[in-house]
């Protein structure tokens, strides 16, 4: 594990004439093993400190230019006192130089500042809370918790998005009064103020897009950004090696990161038992890529009660319900890591929502674009797509009409699970009225606002983009990468969350990104002749897993108990609702709830710590 905490007086007396501040560290150490790179760190001259959760992968570099304008360094190579030397030289405009991961508070004695950061799209988490004049901020809920003016009680708007989104959009969390700094924002308290959250990065004032790119163009582009993303996120002193499923982003990944070293890098699958009916693992295609590579590959095969024994850890470690069933097995595969010596792994997050890859995301374009282009044709393809042989088929077109008939977009950036519709069913009668409950189509309004001032542009593929920049990547995919890595001491690292290859990456026109209906095109042609076609152009089927077979088996009973506790404790849902739950007639719905019951338990539980 590895975390940062602390507590900030706001308007509270000054000691010595310096504000109490509090600074606390656990450190998983892989940069500067020494202590000189331990935290909470001074700088040389303890006028400035900070404590730091994540990686600056340029952190040689920029030392050898703070050392050329004066700056002096007290450790032998900590990227932790880069940090420090580039905010005395450059201020809060420090942000721009440094390529990384990163959550941090530094204090700045001289000017009573202190500035907390969240990196540009939030694979470090940061959360924060007011309480008595002071503000807690930590790495995790729990740290915030263990203060005991902390009530565990619910936030009743959160829940309610979380059963839409299946993760909580920031600021708040599922707790009442604890909220989390979104990706690309920055708090300061100066004299005890505290300011809103500040925006700092916006993809599009880089990214002007390229109609005109030609295609190879956009390939040699996607080439050359790769593979320094990849050799950025070699930087460490301690054993590294990739997660490896054998698809197309985390074999990239192996391909480019054998290539640079020049020798075999240590790779690492999980998968279920072939005899669970109707599910079929990947370690053949995974196997495929590291006998290509010649890897040190590593493999484990979960079972039924791997998940019974191991999801109340894994929500603790979570802060809030797993509703992602991926977040089991990357425990587990994080773990063989770590069994293995190794301490830093690669993975292939954010390739699908910069570079295309989802089917879906390409019909929903193709839709969205038939009624923007012919909108005099939308009641004829409402009518036509509610014909019963089509819609038996394609039960989403209708779906998607409906939305455009209400206003709305039909990309829904992760709105999947449960609907507005869905939710009246799901609550009593009156009780979302009664407890101030918003719509939840009010959060895809505010970044569909938000792309359309910010990029200037109406590219609907970049608009589905940044919507997930901002939602589903930090609050969901990067988030359980983090956060189940770390639970095993692993630190995770996102070669396609590189901010130069993101901001490539949306500047390429829509019709390379997603040529001849192939989904992650430039990416695919990026790695041909390195990677087999039988890797680059097979069926995507994502990070499966039976859980309908574990929910209606082994997990039953405990789905029975948990919900029906939970319904007891909280009496907003109906009947009607529980029930289905418990006889799992939508399976996502039983898994996701099934996991609220656990968090409610695990959390709310003051002798969990």
């Amino acid at each position: 594990m590895c975390g940062i905490a602390g507590i900030v007086s706001l308007n509270g007396i000054k000691l010595n004439n310096k504000r109490p501040v509090h600074f606390g560290h656990r450190r998983l150490s892989i940069v500067d093993l020494s202590e000189g790179g331990a935290q909470p760190m001074p700088d040389v001259s303890k006028k400035y400190w900070i404590t730091f959760n994540g990686e600056i992968y340029n952190h040689r570099e920029l030392r050898k230019q703070l050392e050329a304008a004066g700056q002096q360094f007290k450790s032998d190579h900590s990227d932790t006192e880069v940090i420090l030397a580039s905010y005395k030289q450059w201020g809060f405009e420090c942000l721009k130089k440094f390529k990384g991961m990163f959550a941090f508070a530094l204090w700045d004695t001289e000017k009573d500042l202190v500035w907390i950061v969240r990196d540009r799209f939030g694979k470090k988490p940061l959360y924060y809370g007011i309480k008595n004049g002071k503000y807690y901020f930590a790495s995790e809920v729990k740290g915030i918790l263990r203060c005991k003016d902390f009530k565990r009680e619910m936030n009743l708007q959160a829940f309610s998005d979380y059963l839409s989104f299946t993760f909580v959009p920031p600021p708040q969390t599922l707790f009442n009064d604890i909220n989390k700094l979104a990706a690309g924002h920055y708090m300061v308290i100066k004299n005890g103020n505290l300011s809103n959250q500040i925006p700092y990065y916006n993809v599009f004032d880089k990214v002007q897009l390229n109609a005109d790119m030609p295609e190879e163009e956009a390939i040699e582009g996607f080439k050359r950004l790769f593979t320094r993303a990849i050799d950025y996120r070699r930087e460490s002193d301690v054993p590294y090696g990739a997660y490896l499923s054998g698809g197309v982003d985390s074999s990239s990944v192996v391909a480019k990161l054998t290539e640079i070293t020049g020798k075999p890098v240590y790779t690492f699958s999980v998968g279920f038992s072939n005899e669970i009916e109707g599910y079929t693992n990947e370690f053949e295609y995974a196997r495929t890529v590291a006998k290509l590579f010649n890897s040190n590959h590593h493999e484990i095969e979960l079972k039924v009660n791997d998940f019974l024994d191991i999801m109340p850890k894994l929500v603790w470690h979570h802060d809030e319900p797993i509703s992602d069933v991926a977040c089991v097995p990357l425990y587990y595969l994080s773990k063989l890591a770590r069994d293995n010596g190794v301490i830093v792994c690669l993975g292939g997050e954010g390739s699908d929502e910069t570079f295309i890859g989802y089917q879906g995301w390409r019909m929903m374009h193709e839709y969205q674009s038939l009624h923007d282009n012919y909108p005099y044709l939308t009641t004829a393809i409402k009518a036509g797509v509610n014909v019963p042989v089509v819609k038996k088929r394609r039960p989403y077109y209708s779906e998607w009409s409906n939305r455009i008939s209400n206003n709305q977009r039909v990309f829904r950036g992760g709105i999947e699970n449960y609907s507005d519709f869905d939710k009246d069913i799901f609550f009593k009668k009156g009780f979302q009225e009664s407890a101030g409950i918003q719509p939840v189509y009010r959060i895809i309004d505010y970044y569909n606002m938000r792309y359309k001032a910010e990029s200037g542009s109406s590219d609907l593929l970049n608009n589905m983009s940044f919507i997930d920049l901002n939602l589903r990547l930090p609050e969901l995919l990067l988030s359980r990468i983090d956060k189940m890595s770390m639970a095993a001491s692993v630190e995770a690292r996102a070669p396609f969350m590189d901010e130069e290859l993101i901001e490539f990456a949306l500047s390429i026109p829509a019709q390379i990104k997603m040529k001849n209906k192939v989904e992650k095109y430039i990416v695919k042609k990026g790695m041909e002749g390195t990677l087999p076609d039988s890797i680059l152009y097979r069926r995507k089927d994502g990070f499966t897993i039976p859980i309908d077979h574990f929910l209606k088996d082994k997990m039953f009973p405990v789905l029975e108990e948990k919900i029906n506790a939970f319904a007891k404790d909280y009496d907003f849902m109906s009947d009607e609702a529980r029930k289905a739950l418990i006889n799992v007639q939508d399976e996502r719905h039983s898994w996701y709830f099934l996991n609220v019951a656990i968090w409610w338990d695990v959390m709310s539980n003051e002798t969990y710590d």
